[in-house]
């Protein structure tokens, strides 16, 4: 019997023996379509976006038993710089649906966990292709899954179960394909078999100077008042920071903005929320001087 059928017999064998627990994993994973207010109007920069589009168009195309394309898109790079945002953005801004999960959700109280969650995953956007519908599956943070053999990871026999089923997946035909995208800061610890070629193709991503001053331009595009040049000066100041710092900083604005309205809040209901909210909406636009007061805050500012 070959590892990958072994692992199928203990998937199947540890299986009946949960099968008294009713665990429930619809609540385990997001779906992201076309028109999402967040993903829909991001802006990607196109070496991402190419790499993502290539990596899931090859999957939908025919003739794939000559071409042998990999099930598995790692993309690894530093926190907080745009992997999975740009990823889901990528995927749905031209049409193709998402299935999310956090590699958090691949771990569960008992062993069958990871693999029932998987499987619904699978499962339902295998469902979704046979109706006609472009997806792909997006696990992020997965250097923290079960499928590490980092010792600061807590392992289980999660671990090497969920590492057989994943290796499983790119054995199925063709038309039970879904492609599949990994994100993470650090693969040098994810069994190597399951991320080698054939299996998996590879993009880093630390985004240079430019490229992080282009996303970061998207995310304050309608927000900010000031030049161009104070906005560059800004950015130069923050540039080591990283993306997901900058796009908290709308967030402590609003924040501020919003601490005028609490004193004199009695009671938290519908009305008080659609109050602050049209308080809020009705601020000017924020300028580069107390961005950079609210970037000082964050700890972001160079030397």
């Amino acid at each position: 019997m070959g590892f990958l059928d072994r692992n199928l017999s203990e998937i199947d064998s540890l299986r009946d023996a949960y099968k008294t627990f009713d665990v429930s994993v619809e609540d385990k994973y997001q779906i992201f379509r076309s028109g999402d207010p967040y993903y829909s109007t991001l802006n990607i920069l196109a070496r991402f976006k190419k790499t993502v589009l290539a990596h899931v168009i090859s999957i939908y195309l025919q003739n794939n038993d000559r071409y042998l394309p990999p099930v598995f898109l790692v993309i690894e790079g530093p926190a907080g710089e745009g992997k999975t945002s740009q990823a889901i953005a990528s995927c749905i801004q031209c049409g193709i649906t998402v299935l999310y999960i956090s590699a958090s959700q691949l771990s569960g109280s008992h062993e069958h966990d990871a693999i029932d969650v998987m499987e619904a995953v699978y499962k339902k956007s295998t469902d979704m292709k046979k109706q006609g519908e472009k997806v792909a599956i997006i696990v992020d943070d997965f250097h923290l899954s079960n499928a590490s053999v980092d010792d600061n990871v807590k392992r289980t026999i999660n671990s090497p179960l969920l590492t057989g089923y994943l290796m499983n997946l790119t054995q199925k035909k063709d038309e039970e394909k879904i492609p599949i995208i990994l994100t993470g800061n650090d693969f040098s610890h994810v069994y190597g078999p399951l991320i080698r070629a054939g299996r998996a193709d590879r993009f880093e991503w630390s985004p240079n100077y430019e490229e992080k001053k282009h996303i970061v331009e998207s995310i304050f595009h309608d927000f900010l008042n000031c030049s161009s040049v104070e906005f560059d000066r800004f950015f130069e100041r923050c540039s080591k920071a990283s993306i997901a710092d900058f796009s908290q900083l709308k967030n402590d604005y609003r924040k501020s903005v919003m601490s005028a309205c609490i004193d004199d809040i009695q009671v938290v209901n519908d009305a008080t929320l659609n109050r602050i909210s049209k308080y809020i909406e009705m601020q000017k636009k924020i300028d580069c001087k107390l961005l950079i007061e609210f970037a000082k805050e964050r700890h972001m500012l160079g030397d």
